[in-house]
């Protein structure tokens, strides 16, 4: 009948739009996908996959490698450090009067000729401190912040595997910079006042380094370990290098509350970058390529089961004990020119003020120098994998501290 063909052409035609329109569909997506070139790589794609990412409010931070800017972050971070807590083993020599007491030995004209070249050292010289503090005083107040430093080492490690290295190294550097601005505030007040100050910044600054090698434990590749840390390490002796010329010039054109004002600034201004770029792993990073987390996280390992801490065998461990009595050894002596040079160079050679604070700088300048070759020099022989890598560090380290003794031989005869 006439009705059943026409419903069997009607049913051809609606099977035949569907076909179609199907078909156009396919055609669409398919020239849709080959819109993307053929020739993109990988690299190409991750940096459009980073695109689509939260960006940096610094366009350097998109372009320089995540473990770069980290290192750089940290080195900033360290030669604010120094100066907030090393400026006050400089202001103390300028806080305190001590011409009644000590009485210069250069007296000769072989040394009057260099500290005392124009009256802007001469007048320099003769300005004395405001405060009345004994010389065991003095030394009580600048061990202060020792006393407090040794207690917290292990907290900083606790805590930074509880609540990550970005927050507790950034509170540490914020709370040591405001206990710093206090104090002017603090000495003038009562010199336990300033005792109190100087302990609790020993307290928060001292879970800083623990919290340092925590992160790096996570970004730094083993080839690329000593570099890293090296470049953070030598914003150390470089702060000690901006630390007494500006402390120096800060007392003598601005005066010495100034000395504890300036740092907190620029642990404000690096704390915003901090807050901004750094990140506790690669994983958590926003902006990292892939290539490098991938580098990363396969040069490092990942351990999925944390290993229980052998305390027993750690603490009868002879090279555990032959590292306490190095870093013993090398933190007095670094701690010993950074809390006495300054006074010896006013009260005992009669240096002024400016002179002070640049002859202040020279050791710790050339500790940098060594500090950057001495790295590079590791890593070189490392990657060379021609001497074990056990001897290539005790080198350096016997290296070092022949250098140390054999200066200290000379200074104490001439």
């Amino acid at each position: 009948p006439e009705g059943v063909i026409h419903k069997k052409l009607l049913g051809v035609a609606l099977y035949n739009v569907v076909v179609l329109t199907s078909f156009r569909a396919l055609r669409m997506t398919s020239e849709i996908k080959d819109t993307t070139p053929p020739n993109v790589d990988f690299k190409d794609k991750t940096q459009q996959h980073r695109q689509c990412k939260k960006k940096s409010c610094c366009l350097l931070a998109d372009k320089v490698p995540a473990r770069y800017i980290l290192s750089a972050l940290f080195f900033i971070g360290n030669m604010s450090l120094v100066t907030t807590r090393n400026g006050f083993t400089f202001a103390i020599v300028v806080m305190v009067n001590s011409s009644s007491r000590v009485t210069p030995v250069n007296q000769t004209a072989s040394y009057q000729l260099c500290p005392t070249s124009g009256s802007g050292n001469t007048s320099a010289q003769d300005v004395q401190g405001e405060l009345e503090w004994s010389e065991s005083l003095k030394g009580i107040l600048l061990g202060a912040y020792a006393y407090g430093y040794i207690i917290t080492q292990i907290a900083g490690g606790v805590l930074e595997q509880k609540l990550g290295g970005k927050i507790v190294y950034g509170t540490g550097m914020l709370l040591t910079a405001v206990l710093n601005v206090l104090g002017p505030v603090a000495s003038r007040t009562s010199p336990w006042a300033m005792f109190a100050v100087r302990f609790c910044m020993g307290l928060v600054s001292a879970v800083l380094f623990p919290t340092l090698y925590g992160i790096w434990g996570r970004w730094a590749p083993p080839t690329e370990r000593t570099k890293l840390l090296a470049f953070c390490y030598i914003g150390l002796p470089l702060g000690n290098i901006v630390n007494f010329p500006l402390a120096s010039y800060l007392a003598a054109e601005l005066g010495w509350p100034f000395i504890f004002y300036i740092p907190g600034c620029f642990v404000a201004i690096w704390l915003v970058a901090w807050i901004l770029l750094a990140y506790d792993s690669p994983a958590k990073h926003p902006r990292i390529l892939q290539e490098e987390q991938k580098y990363i996280e396969d040069s490092i390992g990942t351990t999925k089961q944390k290993p229980k801490v052998p305390w027993r065998k750690v603490l009868t461990s002879l090279p555990v004990w032959a590292l306490i009595v190095g870093h013993f050894s090398s933190n007095w002596g670094n701690y010993f020119l950074a809390t006495q040079l300054p006074n010896y160079m006013k009260n005992v050679l009669g240096f002024s003020i400016r002179a002070n604070g640049l002859l202040s700088a020279l050791p710790p300048a050339l500790a940098m120098v060594s500090l950057l070759t001495s790295s590079f020099a590791a890593d070189r022989l490392i990657q060379g994998r021609k001497i074990p890598k056990v001897w290539i560090r005790r080198g350096f380290v016997i290296t070092g501290f022949t250098a140390v003794v054999t200066c200290g031989i000379v200074l104490a005869n001439l």
